[in-house]
């Protein structure tokens, strides 16, 4: 008797449960909610729709990236809105017009717009990105085997807020360096003190000493966008970025990867 009285409550509990359905996510006229998924899903593999974690920048953020003369080009990401959880449907505003994005919650997105849809299936989670980008990271121009040089520091926050501080070389410096590293002879005749017509101290001097911007970055995909804060940025694109390793950051542009690296 005893053990009965102790089955009777742990099966009326039971039976409430299958009765409710598993509080409707079973019940076919309450289907499960439709969730965003994190990551980046890939046309092949000359476009990309990146969807950021949501919370970060205080919002959903997209961005979609493309190949186009020999690099990744990313428009600046764009805060998703009206998101509706049952149908998986959003809007975004991308090139002064009004995106549709649809998701299954699982595995692929369509772009809908008036002329097209376009269909982008998830990529696997890397397991190679590093899951937090602040620190400070390093670019350095690789002279020979033997010697580098700063070219930049990049100093990112946990709000994902990134400050640039250029190292920038006299004329007589960088002289120095093509030369040490074999690409003043690969210059045009008469460049040797001008570039397109520009003395290389005019060149030097118009360059900033530094410049702010936000990062946008997921994790799972291991990739990411950087806008920057110029005043007269008026630009729809930002600069797309891949983590190969747990302390590199890349910009790809064509053939050529040039690496920052954390040191702290």
């Amino acid at each position: 008797m005893k053990k009965l009285l102790c089955i009777l409550p742990l099966a009326a509990l039971l039976l409430l449960w299958s009765c409710d359905g598993n509080n409707g996510k079973n019940d076919p006229d309450q289907p499960g909610l439709i969730t965003l998924q994190q990551g980046c899903y890939a046309s092949g593999d000359t476009a990309y729709v990146l969807l950021f974690p949501e919370g970060q920048h205080g919002g959903q953020y997209i961005s979609l990236a493309y190949y186009a003369d020999s690099m990744m080009i990313a428009m600046q990401p764009q805060l998703l809105t009206g998101y509706n959880d049952t149908t998986g449907t959003a809007m975004f505003v991308a090139d002064d017009a009004i995106v549709t994005l649809r998701n299954n919650g699982k595995d692929t997105i369509w772009i809908i717009t008036t002329e097209e849809t376009m269909t982008f299936v998830r990529k696997a989670e890397v397991d190679y990105a590093p899951k937090n980008l602040a620190g400070t990271w390093r670019m350095s121009f690789e002279i020979n085997a033997y010697m580098s040089f700063k070219l930049w520091d990049a100093v990112i926050d946990n709000d994902l807020h990134c400050n640039v501080e250029f190292n920038i070389p006299d004329s007589a410096t960088l002289a120095m360096w093509l030369e040490m590293s074999g690409a003043l002879a690969e210059l045009p005749e008469g460049s040797e003190e001008m570039i397109e017509g520009l003395p290389w101290s005019e060149m030097l001097a118009a360059i900033p000493s530094g410049l702010e911007g936000d990062i946008w970055y997921s994790a799972y995909a291991g990739m990411g966008v950087f806008v920057p804060e110029l005043q007269n940025y008026t630009e729809n694109y930002g600069l797309f970025f891949s983590t190969p390793t747990g302390s590199t950051i890349r910009i790809t542009y064509g053939s050529m990867n040039f690496d920052m690296t954390r040191i702290k």
